[in-house]
């Protein structure tokens, strides 16, 4: 394992921290405590099922008073698909827990989106890890929460939970059954007073292509849910090609608006 433990921390300039597994055996777990705040600027830590890997990927666990991931930032958790010389990995990708007292804050650069995924790679066997942000404010700007699976295994769940505001801008929360796979999708989960998502946002599970099911999209917020332009949405879709069902869309709210063309699909 590796464990840091801190007044603040911060990687920049493409520094990383990786956990991982490429024999029999698993991979180690990520923790981060730092008493003020973790940021990452064009930074990355990440855990993997390597090809030719058999166990289990290890956790990413961050806690502070703050957290930013900044100019391409990536936390990430994964199962590796075959090399030249490697069979792909087999085993399950590990879970991603962000608990912070104030903010998180996900933004990218011009041409390089920061965000936390866990994902299941072509022609490998285990399931994706979950991604879990419990914070005051959630904020997603030109980034993405993914959770998808490629292989033979289900895709982990999204849960964002916040006391105040969740705010998309050209952004996505995913969680996919891409092609190829055979498995079930995620489910993703935002509590909050509010949810307002902008400029082409996304929120969406979907079987594009493999077997299985799409998860559901929950949202409940004490306060207003609104989706403000034409090319944003919420959505929940079987893709053509695809085998299986569509999940569902629950949203209660004190209000709800779609606005310029926004979408429930």
């Amino acid at each position: 394992n590796i464990t840091i433990n801190s007044g603040s921390f911060s990687l920049s300039d493409k520094a990383f921290i990786n956990t991982s597994t490429s024999r029999t055996g698993n991979a180690g777990n990520v923790s981060v405590s730092a008493n003020n705040f973790v940021s990452l600027v064009d930074g990355d830590i990440l855990s993997t099922v390597r090809a030719g890997g058999v166990g289990r990927g290890g956790n990413i666990d961050i806690k502070g008073a703050s957290l930013s991931l900044l100019d391409g930032s990536v936390l990430r958790t994964s199962v590796s698909e075959a090399s030249d010389t490697q069979a792909a990995g087999r085993g399950n990708a590990g879970n991603i827990n962000i608990n912070v007292i104030g903010a998180v804050k996900i933004a990218g650069a011009k041409n390089q989106l920061s965000g936390i995924a866990s994902q299941v790679d072509p022609g490998t066997t285990g399931n994706g890890g979950s991604i879990n942000i419990t914070s005051e404010s959630f904020t997603l700007n030109n980034g993405f929460l993914l959770a998808s699976t490629f292989g033979k295994g289900d895709a982990g769940n999204i849960s964002v939970n916040v006391n105040d505001f969740v705010s998309l801008a050209r952004a996505s929360i995913l969680s996919t059954v891409e092609e190829s796979a055979v498995g079930k999708g995620g489910n993703i989960d935002i509590n909050a007073f509010s949810l307002t998502m902008s400029e082409a946002a996304k929120i969406s599970t979907s079987l594009s292509g493999g077997q299985g099911q799409a998860g559901n999209i929950a949202v409940r917020a004490k306060g207003p849910v609104a989706l403000t332009d034409k090319n944003t949405r919420m959505a929940s879709t079987v893709e053509p090609g695809a085998s299986g069902n569509g999940g569902k869309i629950d949203i209660k709210a004190s209000s709800l608006s779609l606005e310029k063309g926004s979408q429930l699909i």
